[in-house]
Order: structure tokens, then sequence, then C-alpha cells
């Protein structure tokens, strides 16, 4: 059996209205409420859905943290005589001066 991660229900979960406990609910403009409803809704769905979690826990142990390759650079390596790897750093959400396109030569280090 898979070690996965399932989230479990919790005393500290909101009510039906969004609330925790006496504090709660949401304060957000009117536009978002149909928005944030389907968001609460598909999560709901998902929630403690063994499938989901499985697939989220594939993409992390594949792709999230994954040692990237390092890229020879012929051009830059002939024209400084030099042997010059590069090494893409990708995009991960969580570091904000990583949310360049790929092609950005700053997302080399």
């Amino acid at each position: 059996m898979e070690n996965i991660y399932i989230p479990k229900r919790s005393p500290y979960d909101p009510d039906e209205n969004g609330h925790f406990g006496k504090f709660g609910g949401r304060f957000v403009p009117e536009t978002l409420m149909p928005i944030l409803e389907d968001l609460d809704e598909a999560y709901s769905r998902v929630r403690f859905d063994r499938d989901f979690w499985s697939e989220v826990d594939y993409y992390y142990k594949h792709y999230v943290g994954r040692p990237s390759a390092l890229y020879f650079a012929e051009n830059l390596s002939r024209e400084l005589n030099a042997k010059i790897y590069l090494k893409e750093r990708g995009f991960k959400p969580y570091r904000s001066s990583q949310d360049k396109p790929y092609s950005s030569p700053s997302n080399f280090s």
C-alpha cells in the first residue's frame, strides 16, 4: 500500500457557511463568490479522494524538486575557451524570482 498524504476531517474545518466557530466567512468582492464556490465544490470532491492524492503524490515525486539536467553551452564555451555548463532552474511556485518564462536567460544559474 502506498504511503501518500490524504487529508483527514478536522474539528477546525469550517462549517457549511465557511465559519470557523464564531469566526470566518468570506470577505471578498461579490463578483468573486461564484468562482470561490466553484473552487470550494471542486476541492470538496477531491479532498478525501485517494486517486486524486495518488496523482498529486506522483507529481511531487517526479517533478517538484527534481534535479535538473546540465546543459553544455557549446557556443559560450567556444567563445570563452572553457567548458561551461548551465543548469535550468525551471519553475517552482514558491520562488517568486522564477516566475519568468523558461526562455529567460535569468532562469539559468
